[in-house]
């Protein structure tokens, strides 16, 4: 999760996150500044203080466990009985430990998304995963540690759009015990001692696609398949196949900034024209509307600016670039309001869920701030990641024969508040966001 200030230039990208909810799925909080284990940890205001006190309450696969952010001295463990659970940061979460390791996973079916990790135990992982079949590794990042993600015998995992920078043995360690097959995809790792690195020989059988590798220490050995990856600064796969050593073109890969530019050959080297590296954590930019591989839930991505309108007087519903749009890009891609103009209104695509049983489980909204601007004083997201009513609207519609009309001239839309940090559940089949730029003071 970055913060973005409402400068002249917005660099965002807007997301929403549509998954089918099981019917008695429940929901748990942790706030680690306001909270106590003592509470049930069913709302924010009765939120428990530690990770590990509200995991062990959710049992049932659906339940989730919603993480505010802060930063945590201690990790979590999941085991069988959470099985079927989600455990994700709301914002920015920081876990930094000397337990070893900082979580693990041992459930099956099982989801961790967006935490950061940090572990100052020399010798041990970050995030350990033993004998899990179905599970997610999704939108983290592991700095610093000894390694990032150790797998374990026995697994069958997926880890998805994370982010390995400075891990001192090896962004993923693959133990010399280790069975199964794993999926890294869509993940950046840079300056690491090695990617991926085994304990004295082959076990799992490792698939990397559309994945960044930029000035990992030691290359990334053999049992390891790599597709449509981007080697640099260390050596890559003899022959290339699919993969490539281009530049990257990351903004500031010496301060650690793996965001790409408007011009990087990341963007559309990947499988099927698609991003290579991880979206959320190393790129500021966007991607299409994808499925969440492995599962029937569809998961509505980050939509690039050129699907989003505007409405002029007359009601019309107009593109960004038409020349009388109250905003213009710069050449990072960003969105500026155009001079004189003081706020705007911009449309997403109207995102068919397939199903008129759909849950709107979240809305989750990435920015960055661009420091090269003036300074600003109103922040889009602000310290603890919620998000001013209105700056972020969504409006949805149950209708299964078909989709209702985009153009807010024409049908006026009702559109409500969307937070990033409390959940916005509504069940829907179309769903439309609107998000409202403002100059400093307006």
């Amino acid at each position: 999760m970055y913060l973005s200030k409402a400068q002249h230039a917005v660099a965002l990208a807007a997301a929403i996150l549509l998954l089918v909810s099981p019917v008695n799925a429940t929901d748990y909080y942790v706030d680690g500044l306001h909270g106590d284990d003592a509470n049930n940890g069913l709302a924010i205001a009765t939120a428990k203080q530690t990770i590990q006190a509200a995991v062990d309450l959710a049992t049932a696969s659906g339940d989730v466990v919603n993480v505010l952010p802060g930063e945590y001295s201690t990790g979590f463990v999941m085991d069988a009985d959470q099985n079927g659970v989600t455990v994700e940061a709301l914002g920015e979460v920081v876990i930094v430990s000397g337990a070893a390791p900082v979580a693990t996973l041992a459930a099956n079916d099982a989801r961790i998304e967006g935490f950061t990790f940090r572990s100052s135990v020399h010798a041990t992982f970050a995030l350990g995963t033993f004998s899990t079949s179905g599970s997610v590794v999704e939108r983290c990042r592991f700095l610093e540690a000894h390694s990032g993600i150790s797998l374990g015998p026995g697994l069958d995992l997926t880890i998805r759009e994370c982010l390995f920078v400075a891990n001192r043995n090896s962004g993923i360690y693959l133990q010399s015990s280790s069975s199964g097959n794993a999926l890294v995809e869509r993940c950046t790792f840079a300056r690491n001692e090695a990617a991926f690195k085994y304990g004295t020989g082959p076990g799992v059988s490792l698939v990397v696609r559309n994945c960044a590798l930029f000035w990992n220490t030691h290359s990334i050995g053999t049992y390891i398949f790599t597709h449509y990856c981007n080697f640099f600064g260390e050596a890559a796969p003899s022959p290339l196949g699919t993969n490539n050593t281009d530049d990257p073109l990351f903004i500031d890969p010496d301060n650690r900034v793996y965001y790409v530019r408007a011009d990087s050959p990341l963007l559309d080297q990947g499988q099927d024209g698609g991003p290579i590296g991880a979206f959320g954590q190393g790129f500021a930019t966007s991607k299409d509307v994808t499925k969440d591989e492995g599962t029937s839930n569809p998961e509505q991505g980050p939509t690039p600016w050129a699907a989003w309108r505007w409405v002029d007087g007359s009601g019309n519903l107009l593109p960004l670039t038409d020349v009388n749009s109250p905003v213009e890009f710069d050449t990072e891609n960003e969105i500026l309001l155009r001079e004189g103009v003081t706020s705007a209104a911009l449309y997403s695509p109207v995102f068919d869920t397939g199903s008129e049983f759909t849950v709107i489980r979240s809305v989750d909204f990435t920015a960055f701030e661009d420091t090269t601007l003036s300074a600003g004083s109103r922040e889009i997201i602000d310290a603890v990641q919620n998000t001013p009513e209105r700056e972020i609207k969504i409006r949805t519609h149950t209708a299964a024969e078909g989709t209702f009309s985009q153009d807010p001239g024409v049908t006026p839309p009702v559109f409500e508040p969307a937070h990033k940090q409390v959940k916005f559940r509504k069940r829907a089949r179309y769903v439309q966001m609107e998000l409202v730029l403002r100059r400093d003071g307006d």
